[in-house]
């Protein structure tokens, strides 16, 4: 379970989580405990972040690394791109999807579990 908050205070928006992380076996039997997740990630250098919860990884790719790694497909703020959170929440959906997908095609036999993620931040001329 992954104790999260999301609060949009008038200085800013406030996003946490814990670090917990419980790797179980297809039987769902805890195999490993571990204490320095990462479900918190800022995206590019845009005013927006992730949380995430849920299942942990997809095949041997953490989900925070696939949340990086299509961070850095982001065009930067500095080089002129507008951020849409809303835009910005559903590519993030698209580039997950798919690898979510392929791994459950792929192992037939396990159940599917979900992918918990909260996008939240601001949009370009918004200050909420």
């Amino acid at each position: 379970m992954t104790i999260w908050i999301a609060v949009n205070v008038p200085e800013g928006l406030v996003l946490a989580a814990d670090r917990m992380s419980t790797i179980t076996n297809d039987q769902g039997a805890v195999i490993q405990l571990f204490e320095h997740a990462h479900k918190l990630t800022q995206l590019s250098d845009y005013p927006a972040g992730t949380l995430t919860w849920d299942m942990g990884s997809i095949a041997q790719r953490t989900i925070d690394s696939l949340v990086y790694e299509f961070s850095q497909s982001l065009l930067s703020v500095e080089h002129g791109a507008t951020v849409d959170i809303g835009n910005v929440a559903q590519a993030l959906s698209d580039f997950v999807t798919p690898r979510y997908e392929a791994y459950y095609q792929a192992n037939t036999q396990l159940q599917r579990a979900e992918i918990g993620m909260l996008v939240g931040g601001y949009s370009t001329g918004h200050s909420l």
